[in-house]
């Protein structure tokens, strides 16, 4: 894989704590879907950022523990957890579940 840093152009760095709405203190995983929001796996579950807003994706995941999160060429989302593998796919919103529960 290759792996880029965006530059940091002239605006405001902000953090997020679970005070704030993030899923849990240590996130394990993070990327960017498609259209811009941000994902976040933690040991408990899968949150997104809409910029404004968190919500979370605890129904449908093979497992709680989020290890990887990763975004194919077709931009669908691929998070792998202890259990399995769940696929959210792109043009349907769709998950399909791979792995033991």
């Amino acid at each position: 894989m290759d792996f880029h840093i965006a530059p940091f152009w002239k605006g405001n760095w902000r953090s997020y704590a679970v005070v704030g709405g993030l899923i849990s203190p240590t996130i394990t995983a993070i990327n960017q879907n498609w259209d811009g929001l941000m994902w976040f796996g933690s040991q408990e579950g899968l949150a997104k950022y809409d910029g404004k807003n968190f919500s979370y994706l605890l129904d449908g995941l093979t497992g709680m523990q989020v290890q990887q999160i990763y975004r194919d060429k077709s931009d669908n989302m691929w998070v792998s957890t202890g259990g399995g593998v769940t696929k959210f796919e792109k043009e349907s919103a769709r998950r399909k579940v791979s792995g033991s529960r």
